[in-house]
């Protein structure tokens, strides 16, 4: 079974992008609006990767990560974000982030 990614991002071109890319690869992936309904799903069908923005309406993708851990904590969360800084890659890394990326990717 190919492995699960879901991708998280208010903004619905990079949504779009990232899946066709994976999908593409033959990987499995979901998509989110936004971090309460990323939780939703990750607790219902749990997947190996999750793939957040930080910024997004809701729920910030740093407190879907601490969410993911605690529910999930199997789960990979990567960062990618636009409004990248030292204190906020710091924070996710701290919080169990497995990476952190700058958009463009």
């Amino acid at each position: 079974m190919p492995e699960k990614i879901l991708i998280v991002d208010d903004e619905e071109i990079i949504r779009d992008s990232l899946t066709f890319i994976l999908r593409k690869e033959g990987y499995g992936v979901e998509e989110a609006l936004n971090g309460a309904q990323a939780l939703e799903k990750v607790i219902r069908t749990p997947c190996d990767i999750v793939s957040t923005d930080i910024e997004m309406p809701e729920m910030r993708g740093t407190v879907l990560l601490e969410k993911i851990a605690l529910c999930s904590p199997q789960t990979f969360v990567v960062i990618i974000t636009a409004y990248g800084s030292i204190e906020t890659a710091i924070e996710a890394l701290r919080k169990g982030a497995y990476d952190y990326i700058l958009k463009p990717i």
